[in-house]
């Protein structure tokens, strides 16, 4: 049985949107936690953010935090708390510790999380660290932005709603040449 190219164009497009849709829900690895400094490079001027971003069990989970500074040590602690009823749809949670100016230096965030049971980590409580720098002045960015360019740089994350827009716009790609193929087969 021979399948229609844009029956299977849309088959593609559907398995890529449901992906994206998936990886913008989760993050790109349920199983882990990011730490954000921002801005991204500092100076002693600047009032530093640091968000710690994760996935929760339960789309309803209450997340509550608190932050310390002693030194050039920064911790961060995230309390999440089991809901009497659980969602069973895994959310997300943005942790965000308003740091303030620091000094020039290089700086260590440590970020806690004490979850329920063994999510999103095999043994609570979950731990990242991440490193930082405050610096006279920011260095220029490439003029790509600062887009990785090389093989084995990071994915690029991307936000629900960009995700989205992505995959419909790869579906009415392939729409739109499954409909030219089929007008122009031979």
């Amino acid at each position: 049985m021979r399948v229609p190219l844009y029956a299977m164009a849309v088959a593609v497009a559907l398995v890529v949107l449901g992906t994206l849709q998936t990886t913008a829900n989760t993050g790109a690895d349920a199983q882990s936690m990011t730490i954000t400094v921002s801005p991204s490079q500092p100076t002693p001027t600047d009032s530093i953010s640091i968000t710690v971003t994760g996935a929760t069990p339960c789309g309803n989970n209450t997340v509550t935090s608190s932050h310390q500074v002693i030194g050039n040590e920064i911790s961060v602690v995230v309390d999440m708390a089991q809901p009497e009823i659980c969602l069973t749809v895994v959310g997300r949670f943005d942790a965000v510790a308003s740091i303030g100016m620091l000094p020039l230096g290089d700086y260590t965030v440590r970020a806690t999380l004490n979850a329920p049971c063994c999510f999103p980590c095999d043994s609570p409580p979950c731990v990242e660290v991440a490193e930082f720098t405050v610096v006279t002045s920011p260095k220029a960015l490439p003029r790509n932005g600062g887009l990785p360019t090389e093989t084995g740089n990071a994915p690029i994350a991307l936000d629900k709603q960009t995700a989205i827009e992505l995959a419909l716009g790869l579906l009415a790609t392939a729409l739109a040449f499954g409909s030219w193929a089929a007008r122009h087969r031979g």
